[in-house]
């Protein structure tokens, strides 16, 4: 009666740890694919933010200048200037010729 009763003791260790495995890569996925969903809205809503301030960056530049010759300044120095302000950084270009 005792290798039965050992192999019953065996098996239920076994069911006990892999109820505990599973338990905790279930939680495991749980906690990545929320993390994944919290970042993705996160980063859309700083997307969001940042094509706010180009828009209302942009829309400045042209009612100031009436054209969008020098706008290359906004474009392409990788962060909006204030609202108000006609450059980035305190400089300003111009543009003779439409590259387009």
């Amino acid at each position: 009666m005792k290798p039965l009763a050992a192999g019953i003791k065996g098996q239920l260790i076994l069911a006990l740890v892999a109820i505990i495995l599973a338990s905790n890569l279930a939680a495991f996925l749980g906690n990545v694919l929320v993390t994944k969903t919290t970042f993705d809205q996160w980063i859309g809503q700083n997307d969001r933010a940042t094509a706010r301030n180009l828009t209302q960056s942009l829309a400045t530049y042209y009612s100031q200048n009436g054209s969008w010759l020098g706008v290359e300044t906004i474009c392409t120095s990788g962060a909006t200037p204030a609202i108000g302000t006609e450059s980035c950084g305190g400089t300003t270009t111009t543009t003779t010729t439409s590259p387009w």
